[in-house]
């Protein structure tokens, strides 16, 4: 699964994902996380959006290089504690790597 979404292979990870494969499966370059994470740290667009239509969950940082604002959003509850700024930074390079505009200039006002 790393494999095929750090490499936007996109037939084998539905392959893959049709055999029974773990979409968050652990394991992978980044950080040890899940093909999601792979397939948005190399910039393969076209695999990470086909995770995320198969079921794939993101963090904060992932939603942002995507431009999933719903899923961006969702991690800003009201009354709850907001991710760190250490954490909104992250997801703000993540942003500005996805080409990510309008997420970025979300979570640049959320560092103040």
């Amino acid at each position: 699964m790393h494999w095929a979404a750090s490499s936007d292979d996109v037939p084998v990870l539905d392959t893959l994902l049709d055999l029974g494969a773990d979409i968050e499966a652990d394991g992978g370059v980044i950080g040890d996380g899940t093909p999601i994470a792979d397939a948005v740290a190399f910039g393969q667009w076209t695999a990470a959006r086909r995770l995320l239509e198969r079921g794939a969950r993101t963090s904060l940082w992932q939603a942002a290089a995507l431009g999933e604002a719903d899923r961006v959003a969702a991690c800003f509850p009201p009354r709850a504690e907001p991710p760190s700024r250490e954490e909104i930074t992250g997801a703000l390079w993540c942003a500005c790597h996805g080409g990510q505009q309008r997420i970025a200039a979300y979570l640049w006002g959320a560092r103040r």
